[in-house]
C-alpha cells in the first residue's frame, strides 16, 4: 500500500469514529415519566430491556422475487425463518420488523409503575423497527443478512392519563394482536445503521429449528425531551443514539407460542400495519442501549486528527 493510499484509509477510519465515536459513551441519563401517578424522573437511565416475547418477521423486498427455482418466493412474502427453507439466495432483499415491550429501565432502576406483559402499571414504553436487509449468504442452513442504511427505528411511550391512546400490550392476547405498540407519543427515533460499520442478522437453522441475533444502530433524528416543571414526559438530557441488539428463535417447541403476532405495527407514527403469518413469526428478546451526545472536545480532538491526515497527505505529493 502507497503512503497515499494508506493515509485515505486512515481518514476513512478516523472520519467514522466522528461520526460513530458516541456509540461508545454509554447515556447515562434520566426520563421522565410524569406525575402524579406515574415513576417520575427515573434516574440513571441508559436504555431499556425489552420482555422476552417481542415479535420479529422478514419479509421478501426483492422487485422480482427472492429465492430461485421451485423455493423462489414472490415480493411481499414472509419468508420461513430456517436457513434451510431455500427462500433467500444472496443478494435478495429481505424487509426485517420488530415490536416490544420494555419491562426493565437498564441498568435496571426501579420503575414500580411500568405497565407489560404480567405487570399492571400506568405506562408502557414500547419499541418498534423496521427496516431492509441484504442476504450475504444463505447456504448449508446458515443466513446472513448486513443491514441496509434507513428504515425506521422509534420508542414510544404511552399511559393511561387523559389524552393518551391507552392500548397497553401487556396480556398475551394483545401480544397476538400486536395493536399498541407504535401509537403512543414518540420518546425517540431515527434511521437504523446510520454508522459505518458493518451491521448484522445471522440465522443458523437445521430444517426445524433456528436461532441468531440482530444488530441495528444509528443516530437518533427525534427526541422528545422532559420537563419536570412543566410535567412533559421525555428524556433529560437528549440521548445521541442508540445500538439495538436483539436474539431470536424460531420453531423450537421450548420457546411456545405468546410472541406468535398475526399483525405489526398500529397506523400511527409513520408506521403502516403489516399482516403476519404467525406460524412464521420469530421469539425475539431485545436490548436497547443509548448513548450520549459527543463530547466538544472529543470532536475536536478528531477534527485535528483529520486535519493532520490531510496535511500529511499533501506533504507527501
Amino acid at each position: 500500500m502507497n503512503v497515499r493510499k494508506s493515509i485515505s484509509v486512515l481518514a476513512f477510519a478516523a472520519a467514522g469514529l466522528v461520526s460513530g465515536g458516541a456509540q461508545a459513551i454509554l447515556y447515562n441519563g434520566s426520563l421522565f415519566t410524569g406525575a402524579p401517578g406515574f415513576d417520575g424522573l427515573l434516574t440513571p437511565v441508559s436504555g431499556f430491556d425489552l420482555a422476552v416475547n417481542g415479535s420479529g418477521a422478514f419479509f421478501c423486498a426483492t422487485a422480482a422475487g427472492c429465492g430461485s427455482g421451485a423455493t423462489a418466493v414472490a415480493f411481499g412474502t414472509q419468508i420461513n425463518p430456517n436457513g434451510t427453507s431455500g427462500q433467500i439466495k444472496a443478494g435478495d432483499i429481505v424487509r426485517t420488523v420488530y415490536q416490544g415491550v420494555a419491562n426493565i429501565i437498564n441498568p435496571g432502576t426501579s420503575a414500580p409503575n411500568l405497565d407489560f406483559i404480567g405487570h399492571p402499571g400506568t405506562y408502557q414504553i414500547t419499541a418498534a423497527a423496521d427496516f431492509t436487509e441484504t442476504v450475504v449468504t444463505a447456504v448449508s442452513g446458515l443466513a446472513v443478512l448486513s443491514v441496509n442504511t434507513g428504515g425506521s427505528f422509534a420508542l414510544f411511550y404511552d399511559s393511561n392519563g387523559a389524552g393518551m391512546p391507552h392500548t397497553f400490550v401487556d396480556t398475551v392476547p394483545g401480544i397476538h394482536a400486536g395493536t399498541g405498540y407504535t401509537d403512543g407519543i414518540v420518546l425517540a427515533s431515527g434511521p437504523a445503521s446510520s454508522f459505518p460499520v458493518s451491521l448484522f442478522t445471522t440465522f443458523t437453522g437445521n430444517g426445524t429449528s433456528s436461532s441468531g441475533s440482530a444488530n441495528i444502530a444509528g443516530n437518533l433524528s427525534f427526541v422528545r425531551v422532559g420537563n419536570v416543571a412543566t410535567n412533559t414526559v421525555g428524556f433529560i438530557p437528549a440521548p445521541h443514539d442508540f445500538n439495538a441488539t436483539t436474539t431470536l428463535q424460531f420453531g423450537s417447541a421450548e420457546i411456545g407460542t405468546d410472541f406468535q403476532t398475526v399483525n405489526f405495527f398500529d397506523a400511527a407514527n409513520g408506521f403502516a400495519p403489516l399482516a403476519a403469518n404467525p406460524l412464521l413469526v420469530v421469539r425475539a428478546d431485545a436490548n436497547v442501549d443509548l448513548s450520549a451526545v459527543p463530547e466538544p472536545a472529543t470532536l475536536a480532538l478528531m477534527g485535528m486528527a483529520l486535519a493532520g491526515l490531510g496535511f500529511s497527505r499533501r506533504r507527501t505529493r
